[in-house]
């Protein structure tokens, strides 16, 4: 899959599932619910238990059914560490241009982390393929529609806060898909093994989407 694909699957699905789970059998069940629930996407954090390994578990087990990257990456070397494993697009919560060089390097798709409208315009155009605006709910939704006002060439996503409640205001002012953590992988949910409800929630986020965009 190349990198248009990647980018083009990651804004029709329009979320992206964080996961930080310890328990790498779990990220396997957990991965299974997500894809019932139509959610073919997960991003692996750093602050995951052997993230690496999480990722090339993931691919070795799905292929292209699942789209796997890495997130909270900070500097070049975890970027090439998690492109090494696999991984197919690359996250940070900040803008550094080193990671953007590994992930242009390699044809991976880059969303990096930007806040204030220069800093967002300058990480757009650096090169990365969506920015990143976090922590996207202290400021909210129409933060999107008003940076987008005067630049609508950009592509954004948030991430922080955003649950079922928001998903679908994000989209309506602008946003090409949303980052989602503990809000859809619930904690209980997992450490329970309550995969169905799990499946069901991915479901819910899904039609959060449809609605977004209608």
């Amino acid at each position: 899959m190349n990198k248009q694909d990647v980018l083009n699957q990651i804004m029709n699905v329009g979320i992206v599932p964080v996961v930080r789970i310890a328990d790498g059998g779990q990220v396997l069940d957990a991965a299974d619910a997500l894809i019932a629930g139509g959610i073919s996407i997960m991003e692996v954090t750093m602050s995951s238990t052997r993230p690496f390994e999480i990722i090339k578990n993931l691919k070795a087990r799905y292929g292209d059914k699942l789209l796997v990257g890495l997130g909270s990456v900070l500097n070049e070397k975890v970027a090439e560490k998690g492109i090494d494993a696999g991984a197919e697009f690359i996250v940070s919560p900040i803008f550094d241009e080193s990671v953007l060089k590994v992930a242009q390097k390699h044809e991976i798709a880059s969303i990096l982390g930007s806040l204030t409208p220069t800093e967002i315009q300058r990480a757009f155009s650096a090169g990365t393929d969506v920015v990143k605006v976090f922590p996207a709910t202290k400021f909210g939704p129409g933060y999107f529609k008003d940076i987008l006002a005067p630049m609508p060439h950009l592509k954004l996503t948030p991430t922080g806060g955003v649950d079922l409640t928001n998903v679908a205001e994000f989209l309506r002012n602008g946003a090409v898909c949303v980052g989602v953590g503990t809000a859809l992988l619930k904690i209980d949910l997992i450490a329970n093994s309550k995969w169905e409800d799990l499946a069901d929630l991915a479901r819910q986020y899904c039609a959060e989407v449809v609605k977004g965009r209608a």
